[in-house]
């Protein structure tokens, strides 16, 4: 009785960490070349309080 026990308690773990090989995959990674600056401009209460780095712009031609 003991040993069908240790067996049938052997076979659950074997086949709960096989279950858990197969885990989900991972999310895609996010398509960033649709990007567009957002807030370009700063409103009237902000300006001067914060230093603010302007974006580098690239001359496309």
């Amino acid at each position: 009785m003991n040993r069908i026990f240790l067996h049938l308690s052997a076979l659950a773990l074997v086949a709960t960490l096989a279950g858990c090989a197969h885990g989900p995959k991972p999310p895609p990674e996010p398509d960033m070349s649709r990007l567009v600056i957002v807030n370009k401009t700063i409103p009237a209460e902000l300006v001067g309080s914060v230093p603010v780095i302007a974006p580098k712009q690239d001359d496309k031609k």
